[in-house]
């Protein structure tokens, strides 16, 4: 009789332990699924699957955050996505406050990146690729998208740019290299040309067809997240 008590009183002991692993587990599948990542988006038919797909192979948790109801304090998040939308209130989007990556290119001086003249862009005939130290990496599996359009990437001109973003990569086209950033990094205490002092690392990243990266592109969306994370 007493075997079998001891054996009931393990049983529940173990039990006990295993329920509180999975209520363990839970918890911090919540805490990781809510606290990472602040994706903001604008419409359900502009958020970027393939984004989304790079910060959960990097273990992030992404949560998505429609643009009429971002939070005032986004400082729970690890850091803020901004992608290639048209939004309503850009100036709602505190890029410089909060450790960002931007990959748009309306809002250039809107998120203080850019001069007045905003954000450039380029294309080509034949797949583009960027230019990294004296490394030349194709970064788009096509040139063209099905309809025949080019596929671009966005770039800060130095011209246009905030003085103290520092360039991860160039723009490369067959000709040579051209003056700017397609993947450029800032650090806190970076003077924004909006009028605001970054407090936060911030990463713009224009290579922004996803659908079209090469694995060299995926490389460097990852160091740019890990820029700002």
């Amino acid at each position: 009789m007493k075997r079998c008590a001891d054996r009931k009183k393990i049983c529940k002991v173990a039990s006990l332990f295993i329920f509180s692993l999975m209520a363990l587990s839970v918890f911090a599948y919540s805490v990781l699924a809510s606290n990472d990542v602040a994706y903001i988006y604008k419409s359900k038919a502009g958020v970027d699957k393939n984004v989304i797909k790079v910060f959960e192979d990097m273990g992030f948790g992404v949560k998505l955050i429609y643009e009429k109801n971002i939070p005032t304090d986004l400082s729970g998040y690890r850091f803020i996505y901004v992608g290639d939308e048209r939004f309503k209130s850009p100036n709602n989007i505190k890029v410089w406050k909060y450790p960002s990556i931007v990959s748009n290119y309306f809002y250039g001086h809107d998120f203080g990146l850019t001069d007045d003249d905003g954000v450039s862009k380029l294309s080509a005939s034949s797949p583009l690729s960027v230019k990294v130290g004296s490394n030349i990496l194709q970064v788009y599996t096509e040139a063209k998208f099905p309809g025949g359009v080019n596929i671009p990437y966005y770039f800060l001109a130095r011209e246009n740019k905030a003085d103290d973003l520092k360039k991860a990569a160039s723009p490369y086209v067959n000709d040579g290299e051209i003056l700017g950033d397609v993947i450029s990094y800032g650090y806190p205490g970076l003077e924004l040309t909006n009028g605001k002092v970054a407090q936060n690392n911030i990463c713009f990243f224009g290579i922004v067809e996803s659908k079209y990266w090469t694995d060299n592109a995926v490389d460097l969306f990852k160091q740019c997240v890990e820029h700002i994370s």
